[in-house]
Parts: structure tokens; C-alpha cells; sequence
């Protein structure tokens, strides 16, 4: 019986190593073709070999885990490297982009395991590189000490490690999106507030997230200092009402126990002026509102008909889409801000912008092209971790009661799109 089973292990142990080593022959001359001459017809062969050799190596890691018969040493690379190792290579897609020639690196490195791999097994089985043969596996089919050995190695070293290395790629996707306006600190995620000088105007761009402490918002409307300071607010007004569900993050807000942005952000124009200084949902293109509706309707009724399901997957298939909408919700919106803000600059000792972070890169982008220079940053905390952890461990989470509807005055309403609320037809 014990002869057989090594027998069968061999067998698959040995297509398993055929299969890794064509996987990544393929993806290497997937992406030659697709990067130098814009053919992608192995594209879909090579999706579906990867996906078996994914599947493989999660059965290989797990077979070690269960017996000592698979040579460490010749398996753990490769398979480790299918199942965790591809996180590795998130800096460099998060620096360069996911294209074809940054995909080449893990390409390249599965390739050299691959080889590695039949080297070590030539070694092993004295000469031989392929199959495997059921001679050289271990006699033993179960050890305790091996089945804890991978288990403590797997339970205080990898899961750890990765946990640790996820944290770090999460939060370099974050300050890379938001030009650091956004990071997780140690105490919890932090947001930063900037000021900037051209002679003597100012503008101060300060950090805004949807949801988080109450004392957060408070605080940085007590900062803003009175007198001749201008508040450019953000708020996608809806004259002609084409928005027809309301976009509301006070229901994630209840459910963590945290404040948001539309209600505790409360602004007092008696101690500065405040505009709203935002654009129009009719300025959006129709593909940009219908976007927006569709999301505004998945939070509000959730996925509750086949004509919902039908509108995404069309919408997901429109590669232009993504483009509409950054140009629409970020780009627009930013020139409009930054117009204002060269017309308004004069006649104001200082300017403050509290928007949504993602803003905040093209902003900043914005104001150095037009002299400005920074002079200083604040970092606050606006959800600390002990905060979200205290709600999380205590598994006594609030009801989340959907607001009713109301109608904005316009001034205090924010909105990303991925933002708060959009603003009646009688709003600012």
C-alpha cells in the first residue's frame, strides 16, 4: 500500500514539475509577444495553466504539511513562491504599474525555480532530472514531527511575516495614491494637512476620509484660524436631480462606532467664509452618472434584481469607463478648485481645502505649477487602531439604521463620488 502511494506521489509530483516549468516557459513568451509585437493569443492558455499550477501548488504545500515523503528541499521553493511569493512583487507593481514587462520579473523567477528545482531532484535521484521516481521519496508516510514542525513554522513565521508585509504594501498603495496625504501610522490611520506659500498666499490642503473619529473633525475645524480665511469646500451639487439614490457613509460609520465627515465636519461661517467650490453632477459625462447611480443603488438596495447584475457587467465591460470616470470625479474637479483658488488667492490672508484625500496629489501637483512651495505639514489621527479594535473584539456592534433622506444645504456637503452625499437641486 505505502509503495503504491509513493508511486502515485512520484506521478504527480513529476507532472506537477512539468506543468511549473511550461507555465513559465508560456508566460515568458506570452509577454515577449504581447510587449513587442501586441499579440496576446497564448494570453488565455496561459491564465488557465497558471490557474492549475495556483491550484497545484497549494496542494504540494499541503501534502508536505501532512507527510514527509516530498523532499522539502525541492518542492517548498516553488510552491511557496506560487502561493506567497507573488506578493513580493506588489512594491514593484505599485511603483511601475502591472504592464507586461514588470509582469516579466515573477515570470522570470518561477522559470529559474523550475530549473532549480530539476537540478536538486538530479542530485537527489544521482543524475536523473525527470520523472520523479518513487525510489527516492522518504519510506515515511507520517511524522508527527514533521506535521508540527510545518505547522509552527507556518503559524508563528509566515502568516506573521505576511500579515507584517501586507500591512506595509497597504500602506505604501495608500501614500502612493494620495501622495502622502493618507499612511497608516502606529497609532492608527493618520492624515496630513499641508500648508503652502507663493509670496504671502497660503493654501492649506488638509486630508479628508468619510468616516472616522468625531474628535477628528472637530478638531480640525477649531484649527482653522478667523478672520480673512477662506474655506473652499467640496460638494457635487445635483440641480436637475440626475443622481436618484443618495450616497451615505454615516450607515458604515454607525456600524464602527466612528463619526463621519458629513455630520461632525460642522463649519462656522461666522469665523471664516466658506463656498462651496465644486462642479455640477449635469458636468459629468452620462457614462460617469450612470456609474454613480449604479453604485449609489448597490448601497442602498444592495444586488437585488437581474437588471442590476446585467447594468454591472455592461458597465465592467466598457474599458473606457475607468478613464470617464478619474477624469470626471478627480481631474474636473480638481481644475475647477484650482481656478478658484488662483482668482480668490488675493483677496484672502489664507486659503483652506478640506477634501477627499485622493484630490489631494493633483491639487498639490496643481499648486507647485503655479509657484506655490510648501512650507509645513500636521499628521492627525483619524481612526486609531485601538478605536476599531475596542469595536471589532467587543462584537457588540450597532445596529446600522439607514438615515433618512435629507436635502443638503450644499456648503457641507462632500462628495468624491467615491465621497459623501450629492447635493439637492437646492443646494450652493
Amino acid at each position: 500500500m505505502k509503495d503504491k502511494l509513493r508511486k502515485w506521489i512520484a506521478i504527480f509530483l513529476s507532472i506537477y514539475l512539468l506543468a511549473y516549468l511550461a507555465d513559465a516557459l508560456l508566460s515568458l513568451t506570452d509577454a515577449f509577444l504581447t510587449l513587442f509585437f501586441q499579440n496576446g493569443f497564448l494570453t488565455l492558455f496561459r491564465i488557465l495553466l497558471a490557474l492549475a499550477v495556483m491550484v497545484a501548488s497549494f496542494a504540494v504545500y499541503f501534502m508536505m504539511f501532512l507527510t514527509p515523503m516530498i523532499p522539502k528541499t525541492v518542492f517548498l521553493p516553488p510552491a511557496a513562491f506560487i502561493c506567497f511569493g507573488f506578493l513580493l512583487f506588489i512594491p514593484l507593481y505599485l511603483k511601475l504599474g502591472s504592464g507586461n514587462s514588470v509582469m516579466l520579473a515573477p515570470t522570470i523567477v518561477q522559470f529559474t525555480l523550475s530549473l532549480l528545482s530539476l537540478y536538486l531532484m538530479r542530485n537527489r535521484q544521482k543524475g536523473i532530472f525527470f520523472p520523479v521516481r518513487a525510489g527516492f521519496l522518504s519510506d515515511r508516510f507520517f511524522s508527527l514531527r514533521n506535521t508540527v514542525g510545518f505547522s509552527a513554522f507556518n503559524l508563528f513565521i509566515v502568516l506573521p511575516s505576511l500579515a507584517l508585509y501586507l500591512v506595509v504594501c497597504v500602506n505604501m498603495a495608500v501614500r502612493g495614491a494620495t501622495a502622502g496625504f493618507v499612511g497608516l501610522g502606529l497609532h492608527g490611520l493618520n492624515v496630513a494637512e499641508r500648508s503652502y506659500l507663493m509670496n504671502t498666499a497660503e493654501v492649506r490642503l488638509s486630508g479628508m476620509v468619510h468616516i472616522g473619529q468625531t474628535d477628528f473633525y472637530r478638531e480640525l475645524e477649531a484649527s482653522f484660524p478667523e478672520g480673512h480665511t477662506l474655506v473652499l469646500m467640496e460638494g457635487v451639487t445635483d440641480h436637475k436631480n440626475l443622481i436618484k439614490f443618495p450616497l451615505d457613509y454615516r450607515i458604515a460609520a454607525n456600524a464602527l462606532g466612528l463619526g463621519s465627515q458629513s455630520e461632525d465636519f460642522v463649519l462656522d461661517p461666522e469665523r471664516y467664509v466658506v463656498e462651496n467650490c465644486d462642479l455640477d453632477v449635469e458636468e459629468f459625462s452620462q457614462k460617469t452618472i450612470d456609474l454613480i447611480n449604479m453604485i449609489a443603488r448597490f448601497m442602498n438596495e444592495g444586488l437585488t434584481d437581474k437588471g442590476m447584475i446585467a447594468q454591472m457587467a455592461r458597465l465592467n465591460s466598457d474599458a473606457s469607463l475607468f478613464e470617464s470616470f478619474m477624469s470626471d470625479a478627480l481631474e474636473k474637479r480638481n481644475q475647477h478648485l484650482l481656478k478658484a483658488i488662483s482668482e480668490k488667492a488675493t483677496a484672502y490672508d489664507r486659503i483652506i481645502v478640506p477634501w477627499g484625500a485622493l484630490h489631494l496629489a493633483g491639487i498639490e501637483k496643481g499648486l507647485k505649477g503655479m509657484g506655490y512651495s510648501q512650507k509645513s505639514e500636521k499628521v492627525r489621527t483619524i481612526i486609531p487602531y485601538r478605536a476599531l479594535w475596542s469595536r471589532l473584539s467587543s462584537f457588540r456592534f450597532r445596529k446600522a439604521v439607514k438615515p433618512e433622506k435629507t436635502h443638503d444645504t450644499g456648503e457641507q456637503n462632500s462628495s468624491e463620488i467615491d465621497s459623501s452625499h450629492f447635493e439637492s437641486a437646492g443646494g450652493s
